[in-house]
């Protein structure tokens, strides 16, 4: 059975705008090595290629950061890790423009930086009192991919695929969420108490600065990244491209750009605690989203006006302030985007971004019952552009 549990260490804080806030360094040196082998044949009269290789990394860790003393102190945690990533590729031609893929690998994705430093800090924002730490000991996301596809070249340019994929996720960053009383959090973190007095002196003017709704003797929200149990993901992608050459005339010069695609997942989530209390999709994670393009393209003209739309997703499994979960709603985005080559110095370029006014629409509460948490507008945005080559 695997166990997880924070982390115990010299802690940033941030009090003001001017001492030290997000000031960190973060190293990492990596040694990796692979071997590869490609190979081609045939297998009763079809053509086989593929690849089968696997890679070697090495990686050391070193981030930076300031504990709050007087002066500030500035720490550094040491940490390294390794693996061993497989793959392995086929392609079979069953019959002329037809291919059909099968693909393993193993791979990772690294902590961003931010989440990384030794640090952590202490907010007022609004009427959300937050102490957010990072965790310098994260390891990487990492995952087994097995993908299964079939592809089809009817002509020039042209293609329709369908693509079968599956992830095991073996572990995953996730950011543990709970309610604390700060003098609490404080004794546990070795946080000064001061931190939150000068953080609702100095930003808590929704709450009315320092007092009943923002001290020490209350609940703050708490939150850090660790690396959760995963879980896993599958689901499929349709994807076609085709100019339309075969019409007559300036149409001919029109094409389609399209794709699909359905994810289902079930990831573990932890509380605090280190145990399991919640198996929701993966966050930030769209079960459905769709685009389209219609082109067109000349010696002189060029444009494009592309579609493209996601379904609703999580962006906190365990929800905070007492809420079973939080997310953003569904969202579609139209751009268009036109080019004009004058003569072969000139160029002129016009875009047009979220034509739809499209907004951020995020919620808490859960998937039945969903409260409206947050509502940014950033509106229609147009660029006017011009290039010259001599």
């Amino acid at each position: 059975m695997e166990s997880y549990s924070l982390f115990n260490l010299p802690l940033q804080v941030n009090t003001s705008s001017t001492a030290s806030t997000g000031t960190y360094d973060v190293t990492e040196e990596t040694l990796g090595y692979f071997v590869q082998l490609d190979f081609e044949t045939e297998i009763a009269g079809m053509p086989l290629r593929g690849d089968i290789g696997v890679r070697r990394f090495n990686t050391d860790q070193s981030t930076s950061g300031f504990v709050l003393t007087t002066p500030p102190l500035w720490t550094t945690v040491d940490h390294d890790y390794s693996d061993t990533l497989p793959s392995l590729n086929l392609a079979l031609e069953p019959v002329e423009d037809v291919l059909l893929r099968a693909s393993y690998s193993e791979g990772i994705s690294r902590a961003g930086l931010s989440q990384l430093t030794p640090a952590t800090s202490v907010t007022v924002n609004g009427t959300n009192r937050q102490v957010s730490g990072s965790n310098p000991f994260l390891e990487p996301t990492k995952a087994k991919s097995y993908d299964l596809g079939a592809e089809w070249y009817f002509g020039e340019g042209s293609m329709v695929a369908l693509t079968l994929f599956k992830k095991e996720i073996e572990s995953h960053i996730q950011s543990l969420n709970s309610s604390r009383v700060y003098t609490s959090l404080a004794s546990e973190l070795n946080l000064p108490i001061q931190a939150a007095v000068t953080a609702c002196t100095n930003n808590g003017a929704a709450l009315g600065g320092y007092g009943p709704n923002c001290n020490e003797n209350i609940e703050w929200q708490y939150s850090v990244p660790t690396n959760g149990p995963g879980g896993d993901l599958d689901g499929y992608e349709l994807s076609y491209q085709q100019p339309f050459a075969f019409l007559p005339g300036i149409f001919s010069n029109f094409g389609f750009i399209g794709a699909y695609t359905s994810v289902e997942s079930d990831m573990d989530y932890l509380n605090t605690s280190g145990a399991v209390v919640a198996t929701k999709p993966l966050i930030d994670l769209s079960d459905k989203t769709a685009s389209a393009t219609i082109y067109y393209e000349d010696d002189v003209f060029s444009g494009r006006v592309s579609v493209a739309t996601r379904s609703g997703y999580l962006t906190t499994p365990v929800g905070r302030d007492g809420n079973a979960e939080e997310g953003t709603n569904k969202t579609v985005n139209v751009d268009a985007s036109f080019g004009y080559q004058f003569n072969d110095h000139l160029k002129f370029s016009f875009e047009a971004l979220n034509l739809t006014d499209e907004v951020d629409d995020q919620w808490v509460g859960s998937e039945s019952e969903q409260r409206l948490s947050y509502y940014h507008s950033t509106g229609r945005q147009y660029y006017l552009g011009v290039q010259y080559k001599y």
